[in-house]
């Protein structure tokens, strides 16, 4: 499907939402408060995945069915996920955190994800 869709603007906007509320979960996790600043930092690490996501799994899906996108979109945040934890690690590990920590985030980001991706996808379906 093409990027210049009006379904697209929609979908995008609909997965940041749900990067929106990927981003509260992960703080109400890791039981820390809803501070701006400690929201703004998760955001760096949440918000790149799932807006790329949006974008692949797009162009990717031949139609904007319910089970297409939500497959794409999970396959894809997943491996965004992995990779933007690790540009973290690699570019700005000043807190001394080990790899695996990384990886522990990496993976509790990817466990929790599919819980926000099925509610957008299925409100997308919805509106559309």
């Amino acid at each position: 499907m093409k990027i210049n869709n009006k379904r697209f603007w929609k979908f995008e906007a609909i997965m940041a939402v749900c990067a929106t509320v990927m981003n509260a979960l992960f703080l109400y996790q890791m039981n820390s408060g809803f501070t701006p600043k400690e929201f703004l930092t998760s955001a760096a690490l949440v918000f790149p995945p799932f807006l790329l996501s949006g974008i692949v799994s797009w162009l990717v899906s031949k139609n904007d069915l319910f089970g297409t996108l939500f497959k794409w979109n999970f396959i894809f945040t997943s491996v965004f996920m992995v990779i933007a934890n690790t540009m973290i690690y690699i570019t700005d590990n000043t807190s001394g955190q080990s790899f695996s920590f990384f990886l522990f985030l990496s993976f509790f980001l990817i466990i929790i994800s599919p819980i926000p991706l099925i509610i957008c996808c299925y409100i997308y379906q919805k509106l559309s």
